[in-house]
């Protein structure tokens, strides 16, 4: 049974387990089992989820590799118009057409504020913009209305004459952003990252820099900026999320009504996650020279394929217990035990199938280090850890948990997840990590292939080999 593909389809059709259930008349906790690969379908059920997925029998089961999910990694050179774009929206439109008279506005509005920012997540290229606004129930009758439409005319009315964005704008964002890529290797745990994914994977999205290229900079335009925001209205996949005094206004009139209709359908859905076909049998070593007072040390390991169950708890746990605070066995045993480093922490991305162990370090404590870290990985392969470092986990995890539903990012990222990800939401999340077990985190061990070791050497000298 291939579990995985369960999983995607109903990522694919953003049902929840328990959408799914009601849609088909199974037991919620009968899809987590198969999905988690617990246990099987009946002859019944399979067919009727090929069915309701349109798919066969044999590509549920993995007989076949036929998918209907339009797997498309980010292209490399949109990077650069998407990043730009973005930015130069911010710096003028119809209506104000200058940032200048955009941050003018802003005040009227009782200090409306946004943030935004792009990045790389899995195979997709994200950009994230929160506007943050009060309430007219705290302002006066018909705030929420201009704060709306300011939002709007800043998205869908952009600063454009004849086909073209304003050649002051641009030249002004590109500057800015080309600046900021020189700038990248002056912080050095960035650029130690950035080298060990292009060690990792430099074929795929994982080596890709989230800032954008020089070269790509350079060529673009005022005309090439607008023709893609043309296509980027026609072709983006767009989620909205509304956090606030939800009850008291009709939020899906007025979504419907901020919406372009020319963007206003149901997009393709695709798949997220970068899985890894090429395995290192031996771990790379790569080591490079920087003028810096400390070394950083990277271990990067790709991970095989997980279930849906280990990705959102079995992770969690297994990060927790070997790198992810000051009880862990790599703060325990290779800082606080050996004084080998000055920091170490661990990391799981997800999106990316890779795990990540980070350390500041002595550049002639390298190979030590190296050694003792892969130690602490195969005690977790071994099962070499308490019962209590579980529960000490599990606890950590309900606690995080708690005070992120208290915040509007935490909120947001629940739903979030759930929405993209098929992930449960909070209430589900508190009684399933509570069913990890030391079994579960030794399967996820063997799935952590070490690839590669990055150190980014500092004045001085590592050992020798």
């Amino acid at each position: 049974m291939n579990n995985s593909n369960l999983f995607r389809l109903r990522v694919r059709e953003k049902l929840s387990v328990e959408d799914l259930a009601k849609i088909l008349d199974i037991p919620a906790d009968s899809i987590r089992a198969w999905e988690n690969d617990e246990k099987e379908p009946t002859s019944a059920e399979l067919k009727k989820l090929a069915v309701f997925y349109n798919v066969s029998v044999d590509y549920l089961i993995g007989v076949k590799t036929e998918e209907n999910v339009d797997v498309k990694p980010v292209k490399k050179e949109e990077i650069s118009l998407f990043t730009l774009l973005l930015n130069v929206l911010f710096e003028g439109s119809k209506k104000y057409p200058t940032g200048r008279k955009i941050r003018i506005e802003t005040d009227n509005l009782y200090g409306l504020g946004w943030s935004m920012s792009t990045t790389i997540s899995g195979t997709h290229l994200v950009g994230c913009i929160q506007f943050n606004f009060l309430d007219e129930y705290y302002t006066e009758k018909g705030m929420m209305k201009k704060s709306i439409d300011f939002m709007k005319e800043i998205l869908f009315h952009p600063n454009v004459e004849n086909g073209k964005f304003q050649k002051e704008a641009l030249e002004k964002v590109r500057y800015e952003l080309i600046e900021l890529i020189k700038t990248e290797k002056e912080n050095h745990g960035k650029y130690a990252r950035k080298r060990l994914n292009q060690e990792l994977s430099s074929d795929s999205p994982i080596s890709y820099s989230d800032l954008g290229y020089i070269e790509d900079y350079e060529k673009i335009d005022e005309k090439m900026l607008y023709d893609y925001y043309q296509t980027f209205l026609k072709t983006v996949n767009l989620d909205i999320f509304v956090c606030g005094r939800t009850k008291h206004t009709d939020w899906k009139k007025v979504i419907s009504d901020f919406i372009p209709n020319n963007i206003f359908k149901k997009q393709k859905q695709t798949s997220y996650y970068i899985t890894h076909k090429k395995f290192l049998k031996r771990m790379k070593t790569v080591i490079e020279k920087e003028r810096n007072n400390q070394s950083i040390l990277y271990l990067g390991c790709k991970v095989k394929e997980l279930t849906l169950f280990e990705k959102q708890y079995v992770t969690y746990i297994y990060n927790y217990i070997l790198g992810g605070g000051t009880d862990s066995l790599l703060f325990q045993n290779v800082r606080e035990k050996e004084s080998l480093c000055y920091s170490i922490s661990s990391g799981f991305q997800n999106l990316d199938h890779l795990f990540l162990v980070k350390a500041g370090i002595d550049g002639k404590n390298f190979l030590k280090t190296k050694k003792l870290i892969q130690k602490q990985m195969e005690k977790m392969k071994n099962g070499e850890f308490s019962d209590s470092m579980i529960q000490n986990a599990i606890t950590v995890y309900l606690q995080a948990k708690e005070e992120l539903t208290d915040s509007v990012n935490g909120l947001i990222a629940n739903v979030d997840s759930h929405v993209n990800f098929g992930y449960d939401l909070y209430e589900i999340q508190k009684e399933q990590i509570k069913k990890v077990t030391k079994e579960d985190l030794c399967a996820l061990a063997n799935k952590i292939l070490p690839q590669v070791t990055f150190l980014l050497e500092g004045e001085e000298s590592h050992e020798k080999n």
